[in-house]
C-alpha cells in the first residue's frame, strides 16, 4: 500500500475514535481486492455502521442477495480481478436497483467522469486520495437516502396491505349484503320462515338437491331462485320447469331437448332446460305431478348426469343442481305407487317446508306494506292501510297464501280513488266465483259479470247498509267506521237510496 493510503488510514483511525458513540445498525458494503484497503475502510467505518468486506464483485453479489434488505450502501472499488466494478455495478442494480452505490478509484485519471456518471448513474465518484471527510458524508447521505426508499416502500407496502385488506372486507361485506340482497323479497320475521330461511342459506353452500315443500302461493319458485342466487351457480343459469300437466313427450323434450325431426312438428332442434342450465340450477316446480314414466327417465339422468335428446344416438353431459318443489304429500304417493320410492330419496335429502300464511298472521302486516311499496305504479297515492282493513286482513284464513293476500292488496290499490289509505271497503276477494269483500263477520258478494264501476258501487252500497246494520242507524258511528265525514256519508246515503 502507497504511503498515502497509509496516511489517509491514520486519519481513518482518528474518524473512528470520534465516532464510537454513534453505532448504528445500519449495514455497508466494501467491495475491493486490496486487503490494506479493506482493513482501513473497515476500521474507519466500523464505529457507525455494521461494515461488511469482499474481496471480489462475484462475492458481493452473493453477499447482496441474501442481505439486500440490509444493506444501505456500497463502496465499490473499480479495478478488480474477474468482475470489474462496472460489470459488478450492473449485477447488483439488478438485484436491487435502489441501492445506492459510490464508485471508490485509484485509478480516476484513467476514467472520464462525465460517462461514468451519465453511464451508471452512481450515487457518487471519489478517488481513493480525495479526503476522507468526503467519503464519510457520500456514504452518511446515501444511507440517509436508502433510509428514505426504504421507509417510503414500508408505507407503500403497508399502504398496499392495508388497501388490500380493506379490499377483501369489502368483497366480504359486499357479499354479506348480496345474499341479504338475494333473501331481500323472502318477507317476514315469524319463526317459521326464519327457521326456513335459515335452511336457505345453509343449502345454497352446497349443491345438495333441495326438495320444497309448501301449499300452493307460499313462494316455492321465489325460494329457489334465492338459493340458486346465493350459491356458488349463481352466474350460471336458472331455468323452471312446471311438471304439473304437461303431457310425457312435450315434458320429456321440455326437459331433455329433442332433434329435428324427432316428431311431427319438430322442424328444429331445441336444447332442454338440462342443456340450457347446464353449471346452473333446474327448479322443478310441481314435481308430484310428474308421471311414473317421467319420473324413471329423470331419475336416470339425475343418477348418470347426462341426457339424451329424444330423436338423438349421443349422449350429453350436463353438470346441473336440482331444486324440486310440491304441494303433495310425496310419502302417500309412495306409499300408493304413484311417486318412485328411490327418486323420492334422490330428491329429498335437503327438505325445507315453507309454511302457509295462516300459520304465520304476524307476517302480514309486513307483507302489506311491502306488496304496498313494491306496487307503488298501480296507484302512486296510496302508501297506507287502515288498522280496520289490517284486522279483517288477519281474520282470513287466506287458502291461496301469499299470492292471494298479493293479489288483494294489488286490487285495493287499483280501486283506491282520492284518497291515499286502503280501507276495508278496497279489500276484493277472488276465491270464489263471485268476487267478495270480507268483514270478520261475512262475505259481501257481487256479480263477476259486472263491470268494476257497478262492482266499486255495490260494494260500496252494501258496505253502508251493513254498517248502519252494526251501528244501528247511529250516523255519526256509521260515518266514522267507514272513515268519512257525515257529509260525506249523507252524500251517499242520498245516491244510493239508503235510509240509515
Amino acid at each position: 500500500m502507497s504511503k498515502e493510503l497509509e496516511q489517509l488510514f491514520e486519519k481513518f483511525e482518528i474518524k473512528v475514535e470520534n465516532k464510537e458513540s454513534s453505532k448504528s445498525l445500519y449495514s455497508i458494503l466494501i467491495v475491493d481486492d486490496d486487503p490494506s484497503l479493506r482493513r482501513g475502510l473497515k476500521a474507519f467505518f466500523s464505529g457507525s455502521y455494521n461494515v461488511v468486506v469482499v474481496d471480489s464483485g462475484i462475492k458481493a453479489l452473493e453477499v447482496l442477495e441474501k442481505n439486500v434488505e440490509s444493506i444501505y450502501c456500497i463502496i465499490l472499488d473499480i479495478k478488480m480481478n474477474g468482475l470489474d466494478g462496472f460489470a459488478t455495478y450492473r449485477h447488483l442494480k439488478k438485484i436491487d436497483p435502489e441501492i445506492p452505490i459510490i464508485f471508490y478509484s485509484a485509478f480516476q485519471a484513467e476514467h472520464n467522469l462525465k460517462d461514468i456518471l451519465n453511464n451508471f448513474k452512481p450515487f457518487g465518484y471519489l478517488d481513493k486520495g480525495d479526503k476522507t471527510e468526503y467519503l464519510f458524508k457520500m456514504v452518511s447521505d446515501a444511507v440517509n437516502k436508502r433510509k428514505e426508499v426504504i421507509n417510503k416502500n414500508k408505507k407503500i407496502f403497508n399502504l398496499e396491505k392495508r388497501l388490500s385488506n380493506e379490499a377483501r372486507e369489502i368483497k366480504r361485506l359486499r357479499s354479506s349484503l348480496d345474499k341479504r340482497k338475494q333473501f331481500q323479497e323472502i318477507i317476514g320475521n315469524s319463526q317459521g320462515i326464519n327457521f326456513a330461511l335459515d335452511m336457505c342459506r345453509r343449502a345454497s353452500n352446497s349443491d345438495i338437491p333441495v326438495l320444497l315443500r309448501g301449499e300452493t302461493g307460499t313462494g316455492k319458485e321465489l325460494l329457489a331462485r334465492s338459493i340458486h342466487l346465493n350459491s356458488e351457480r349463481r352466474n350460471r343459469p336458472f331455468c323452471v320447469q312446471n311438471c304439473a300437466a304437461i303431457p310425457d313427450g312435450l315434458l320429456f323434450s321440455e326437459l331433455f331437448g329433442h332433434e329435428k325431426g324427432a316428431f311431427t312438428g319438430a322442424v328444429s332442434s331445441h336444447k332442454g332446460v338440462f342443456e340450457q342450465s347446464n353449471f346452473g340450477t333446474i327448479f322443478l316446480d310441481e314435481i308430484g305431478d310428474m308421471s311414473i314414466s317421467m319420473q324413471t327417465s329423470l331419475l336416470r339422468v339425475l343418477q348418470e348426469m347426462e341426457i339424451k335428446p329424444l330423436g338423438s344416438n349421443k349422449t350429453i353431459k350436463v353438470n346441473v343442481r336440482i331444486i324440486s318443489a310440491t304441494n303433495k304429500n310425496l310419502e302417500k304417493l309412495v306409499e300408493q305407487g304413484k311417486f318412485r320410492e328411490d327418486l323420492y330419496y334422490r330428491i329429498n335429502i335437503f327438505p325445507i317446508t315453507l309454511p302457509p300464511l295462516r300459520e304465520r298472521k304476524e307476517d302480514i302486516p309486513i307483507l302489506i306494506r311491502y306488496f304496498i311499496k313494491k306496487y307503488r305504479e298501480i296507484n302512486p297515492r296510496v302508501h297506507n292501510i287502515s288498522k280496520r282493513a289490517i284486522q279483517i286482513l288477519l281474520s282470513h284464513n287466506f287458502p291461496g297464501n301469499i299470492r292471494e293476500l298479493r293479489n288483494i292488496i294489488m286490487r285495493a290499490m287499483a280501486l283506491v280513488d282520492n284518497s291515499n289509505t286502503i280501507e276495508p271497503e278496497h279489500l276484493i276477494f277472488g276465491n270464489s266465483p263471485n268476487f267478495g269483500i270480507l268483514d270478520d263477520k261475512n262475505v259481501i258478494t257481487v256479480e263477476r259479470r259486472a263491470t268494476l264501476k257497478k262492482t266499486v258501487e255495490e260494494l260500496e252500497r252494501q258496505l253502508i247498509v251493513e254498517a248502519c246494520k252494526l251501528c244501528n242507524g247511529n250516523k255519526s258511528q256509521v260515518a266514522e267506521t267507514l272513515g268519512l265525514s257525515r257529509v260525506g256519508l249523507n252524500k251517499k246515503l242520498t245516491r244510493y237510496n239508503i235510509f240509515c
